[in-house]
């Protein structure tokens, strides 16, 4: 899969990372030629190669999204065994992206998520981080990699690079 400089930058990138990108392809500008998802990883990183998929549709990294907030699901689900919302929320995504439900019911997760974020602020931040990022994944594209990314350790990080070299450098 592959985006371009204007795209990049029409999403405000941060200077040292932009600055990065631009001196990798020995450019010193945006344009509309091709970049692959993977020649952004292997310049810049995982955290700026995550970043630049706020360029793409939503359907083409929903599958994407729904992987990474996966991987929080158990910091929640140890702490509320029986409240599912986090997970239908995941499953909706996947439903989403096959055509089986539309933004609306996904929307309707999106709202029940966000109400299991909030409960479990007050009890185990971690679990409330991990609902959260579910409910970002079907809120915005990008946010889902992006919020569990950052609060994830580095062993994280790897199992996210690992994802995304699955999805975007085939």
């Amino acid at each position: 899969m592959n985006t371009t400089l204007n795209k990049i930058r029409a999403k405000h990138p941060c200077t040292s990372g932009w600055e990065t990108l631009l001196k990798s392809l020995n450019k010193t500008q945006a344009d509309d030629e091709p970049v692959s998802f993977k020649y952004i990883l292997e310049s810049n990183g995982i955290q700026d190669a995550v970043w630049c998929l706020r360029t793409l549709d939503y359907k083409d990294i929903c599958l994407f999204c729904a992987d990474v907030a996966e991987l929080t699901l158990p910091l929640f689900e140890k702490r509320y065994p029986d409240d599912k919302r986090p997970r239908e929320a995941i499953e909706g995504i996947r439903k989403y992206h096959q055509g089986e439900i539309d933004l609306a019911a996904l929307e309707k997760l999106r709202h029940a998520t966000y109400a299991a974020a909030y409960a479990a602020a007050y009890a185990a931040a971690d679990a409330a981080h991990a609902a959260a990022y579910a409910a970002y994944a079907t809120d915005a594209a990008y946010a889902a990699a992006a919020y569990a990314a950052a609060a994830a350790r580095q062993d994280q990080w790897q199992k996210i690079e690992k994802l995304f070299v699955k999805y975007f450098c085939q």
